[in-house]
Protein backbone atom coordinates (compact mmCIF):
# COMPACT_ATOMS: atom_id res chain seq x y z
CA UNK A 1 0.00 0.00 0.00
CA UNK A 2 1.00 3.65 -0.36
CA UNK A 3 1.02 4.14 3.41
CA UNK A 4 3.12 1.04 4.00
CA UNK A 5 5.70 2.05 1.41
CA UNK A 6 5.86 5.63 2.73
CA UNK A 7 5.71 7.59 -0.51
CA UNK A 8 5.77 11.40 -0.58
CA UNK A 9 4.09 13.35 -3.38
CA UNK A 10 5.57 16.68 -4.53
CA UNK A 11 5.63 18.48 -7.90
CA UNK A 12 9.16 19.41 -8.91
CA UNK A 13 10.14 22.43 -10.94
CA UNK A 14 12.43 21.69 -13.93
CA UNK A 15 16.02 21.05 -12.88
CA UNK A 16 17.44 24.23 -14.57
CA UNK A 17 15.23 26.26 -12.19
CA UNK A 18 17.02 24.87 -9.14
CA UNK A 19 20.28 26.75 -9.71
CA UNK A 20 18.56 29.89 -10.97
CA UNK A 21 16.34 30.19 -7.92
CA UNK A 22 19.10 29.17 -5.51
CA UNK A 23 21.16 32.11 -6.76
CA UNK A 24 18.20 34.49 -6.82
CA UNK A 25 16.77 33.61 -3.42
CA UNK A 26 19.74 32.47 -1.35
CA UNK A 27 22.86 34.29 -2.53
CA UNK A 28 21.76 37.46 -0.72
CA UNK A 29 20.25 37.46 2.76
CA UNK A 30 16.55 38.23 3.08
CA UNK A 31 15.39 39.46 6.47
CA UNK A 32 12.08 38.18 7.84
CA UNK A 33 10.29 41.05 9.59
CA UNK A 34 8.17 38.61 11.60
CA UNK A 35 11.22 37.63 13.68
CA UNK A 36 10.76 40.58 16.10
CA UNK A 37 7.01 39.72 16.23
CA UNK A 38 6.08 42.16 13.50
CA UNK A 39 2.74 40.92 12.15
CA UNK A 40 3.49 41.87 8.53
CA UNK A 41 5.91 38.99 8.02
CA UNK A 42 7.63 40.41 4.92
CA UNK A 43 10.90 39.15 3.48
CA UNK A 44 13.09 42.20 2.94
CA UNK A 45 16.14 41.82 0.66
CA UNK A 46 19.50 43.08 1.88
CA UNK A 47 22.83 43.62 0.18
CA UNK A 48 24.56 41.13 2.48
CA UNK A 49 25.96 37.96 0.93
CA UNK A 50 24.72 34.74 2.49
CA UNK A 51 27.70 33.28 4.41
CA UNK A 52 26.78 29.67 3.55
CA UNK A 53 26.03 30.14 -0.13
CA UNK A 54 28.23 27.84 -2.20
CA UNK A 55 29.35 25.73 0.76
CA UNK A 56 26.16 24.27 2.19
CA UNK A 57 27.03 20.68 1.32
CA UNK A 58 23.62 19.81 -0.10
CA UNK A 59 21.64 20.42 -3.28
CA UNK A 60 18.94 23.08 -3.07
CA UNK A 61 15.90 21.78 -4.95
CA UNK A 62 12.70 23.60 -5.94
CA UNK A 63 9.15 22.25 -5.87
CA UNK A 64 5.65 23.58 -5.47
CA UNK A 65 4.71 24.34 -1.88
CA UNK A 66 1.71 21.98 -1.99
CA UNK A 67 2.34 18.32 -1.21
CA UNK A 68 1.13 15.06 0.28
CA UNK A 69 3.69 13.64 2.71
CA UNK A 70 3.95 10.89 5.30
CA UNK A 71 3.94 11.28 9.06
CA UNK A 72 7.45 9.77 9.09
CA UNK A 73 8.75 12.51 6.80
CA UNK A 74 7.01 15.23 8.81
CA UNK A 75 8.74 13.92 11.95
CA UNK A 76 12.09 14.15 10.14
CA UNK A 77 11.37 17.76 9.11
CA UNK A 78 10.56 18.67 12.71
CA UNK A 79 13.22 16.72 14.60
CA UNK A 80 15.85 15.35 12.21
CA UNK A 81 19.47 16.56 12.22
CA UNK A 82 19.55 17.14 8.45
CA UNK A 83 16.35 19.18 8.62
CA UNK A 84 17.71 21.30 11.49
CA UNK A 85 20.94 21.90 9.64
CA UNK A 86 19.07 22.80 6.48
CA UNK A 87 16.73 25.10 8.39
CA UNK A 88 19.74 27.01 9.74
CA UNK A 89 21.13 27.34 6.21
CA UNK A 90 17.82 28.43 4.71
CA UNK A 91 16.58 30.75 7.46
CA UNK A 92 17.30 33.81 5.30
CA UNK A 93 15.96 32.28 2.10
CA UNK A 94 13.14 33.85 0.11
CA UNK A 95 10.09 31.57 -0.43
CA UNK A 96 11.60 28.85 1.76
CA UNK A 97 8.58 26.41 1.65
CA UNK A 98 9.29 25.83 -2.04
CA UNK A 99 12.81 24.62 -1.18
CA UNK A 100 12.99 23.30 2.38
CA UNK A 101 10.77 20.20 2.25
CA UNK A 102 11.85 18.91 -1.15
CA UNK A 103 15.52 19.57 -0.35
CA UNK A 104 15.26 17.60 2.90
CA UNK A 105 13.56 14.77 1.02
CA UNK A 106 16.01 14.43 -1.86
CA UNK A 107 19.16 14.99 0.23
CA UNK A 108 18.17 12.38 2.83
CA UNK A 109 19.30 8.77 2.28
CA UNK A 110 16.19 7.40 3.96
CA UNK A 111 13.69 9.44 1.94
CA UNK A 112 15.35 10.14 -1.41
CA UNK A 113 13.67 7.12 -3.05
CA UNK A 114 10.20 7.91 -1.68
CA UNK A 115 9.45 10.86 -3.96
CA UNK A 116 6.58 10.53 -6.39
CA UNK A 117 7.07 13.69 -8.51
CA UNK A 118 3.41 14.64 -8.67
CA UNK A 119 1.39 16.31 -5.91
CA UNK A 120 -1.88 15.70 -7.81
CA UNK A 121 -2.81 19.33 -7.35
CA UNK A 122 -3.82 21.06 -10.58
CA UNK A 123 -2.20 24.50 -10.90
CA UNK A 124 -2.20 26.73 -13.98
CA UNK A 125 1.16 28.41 -14.53
CA UNK A 126 0.77 28.92 -18.29
CA UNK A 127 -1.98 30.07 -20.65
CA UNK A 128 -1.49 30.31 -24.42
CA UNK A 129 2.27 29.95 -23.86
CA UNK A 130 2.34 32.90 -21.46
CA UNK A 131 3.67 32.35 -17.95
CA UNK A 132 1.60 33.62 -15.05
CA UNK A 133 4.56 35.04 -13.16
CA UNK A 134 5.18 34.57 -9.43
CA UNK A 135 1.64 33.37 -8.76
CA UNK A 136 -0.45 30.96 -10.84
CA UNK A 137 -3.48 31.97 -12.85
CA UNK A 138 -6.81 31.80 -11.07
CA UNK A 139 -8.41 28.47 -11.94
CA UNK A 140 -11.79 30.21 -12.19
CA UNK A 141 -10.55 32.96 -14.51
CA UNK A 142 -13.53 34.00 -16.60
CA UNK A 143 -13.58 35.84 -19.92
CA UNK A 144 -16.70 36.73 -21.89
CA UNK A 145 -18.78 34.34 -19.82
CA UNK A 146 -16.43 31.37 -20.30
CA UNK A 147 -14.17 29.76 -17.71
CA UNK A 148 -10.90 29.40 -19.59
CA UNK A 149 -9.40 26.65 -17.46
CA UNK A 150 -12.42 24.48 -16.72
CA UNK A 151 -11.95 21.95 -19.51
CA UNK A 152 -8.25 21.58 -18.65
CA UNK A 153 -9.12 21.15 -14.98
CA UNK A 154 -11.49 18.24 -15.60
CA UNK A 155 -9.05 16.65 -18.06
CA UNK A 156 -6.18 16.68 -15.56
CA UNK A 157 -6.15 13.96 -12.89
CA UNK A 158 -5.86 15.49 -9.43
CA UNK A 159 -7.22 15.48 -5.91
CA UNK A 160 -6.91 19.25 -5.48
CA UNK A 161 -6.70 22.42 -7.56
CA UNK A 162 -5.74 26.02 -6.91
CA UNK A 163 -6.34 28.80 -6.80
CA UNK A 164 -9.97 29.91 -6.92
CA UNK A 165 -10.81 33.58 -6.59
CA UNK A 166 -14.62 33.60 -6.29
CA UNK A 167 -16.23 31.45 -3.54
CA UNK A 168 -19.45 29.71 -4.58
CA UNK A 169 -19.07 30.64 -8.25
CA UNK A 170 -20.95 28.82 -11.03
CA UNK A 171 -17.69 27.03 -11.81
CA UNK A 172 -17.40 25.79 -8.22
CA UNK A 173 -20.97 24.52 -8.33
CA UNK A 174 -20.24 22.73 -11.62
CA UNK A 175 -17.18 21.11 -10.04
CA UNK A 176 -19.35 19.97 -7.11
CA UNK A 177 -21.82 18.36 -9.52
CA UNK A 178 -19.50 16.91 -12.19
CA UNK A 179 -16.10 16.37 -10.54
CA UNK A 180 -16.14 15.98 -6.76
CA UNK A 181 -19.77 14.87 -6.48
CA UNK A 182 -20.35 16.75 -3.21
CA UNK A 183 -23.27 18.83 -4.50
CA UNK A 184 -26.53 18.36 -2.60
CA UNK A 185 -28.49 17.82 -5.82
CA UNK A 186 -28.09 17.32 -9.59
CA UNK A 187 -24.89 15.30 -9.21
CA UNK A 188 -23.73 13.81 -12.50
CA UNK A 189 -22.71 10.41 -11.14
CA UNK A 190 -21.30 9.21 -14.45
CA UNK A 191 -18.91 12.15 -14.83
CA UNK A 192 -17.92 11.97 -11.16
CA UNK A 193 -17.06 8.27 -11.47
CA UNK A 194 -15.10 8.90 -14.68
CA UNK A 195 -13.02 11.65 -13.07
CA UNK A 196 -12.38 9.68 -9.88
CA UNK A 197 -11.39 6.61 -11.88
CA UNK A 198 -9.03 8.62 -14.09
CA UNK A 199 -7.40 10.27 -11.06
CA UNK A 200 -6.91 7.01 -9.19
CA UNK A 201 -5.38 5.35 -12.27
CA UNK A 202 -2.91 8.22 -12.63
CA UNK A 203 -2.15 8.13 -8.90
CA UNK A 204 -1.50 4.39 -8.89
CA UNK A 205 0.54 4.52 -12.12
CA UNK A 206 2.76 7.29 -10.72
CA UNK A 207 3.22 5.37 -7.48
CA UNK A 208 3.94 2.10 -9.30
CA UNK A 209 6.59 3.84 -11.43
CA UNK A 210 8.53 4.74 -8.28
CA UNK A 211 7.94 1.30 -6.77
CA UNK A 212 9.50 -0.18 -9.93
CA UNK A 213 12.68 1.85 -9.51
CA UNK A 214 12.09 5.12 -11.38
CA UNK A 215 13.57 7.68 -9.00
CA UNK A 216 14.48 11.37 -9.18
CA UNK A 217 18.21 11.81 -8.59
CA UNK A 218 19.76 15.11 -7.58
CA UNK A 219 23.27 14.22 -8.73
Amino acid sequence: SVRHRGYNYMSLFPRPHWTVFATKRLKRIHYDTSIPFNTTGEMVPTFLAHPFFGSMGFTLVKAEAWMMVTRDFVAECVQGPLARRMLANLSFLLSSPEHFFISVLLNHKKFEHTLVPNSFRTVFWYFNRHASGQHPFDADFEKQGRYLFYSKLVETPGFFARKFKVPGSPMMRKIDRDVSGIAVDRVNSTRVREFHSKTMRAFLDATASVANGTHVKIN
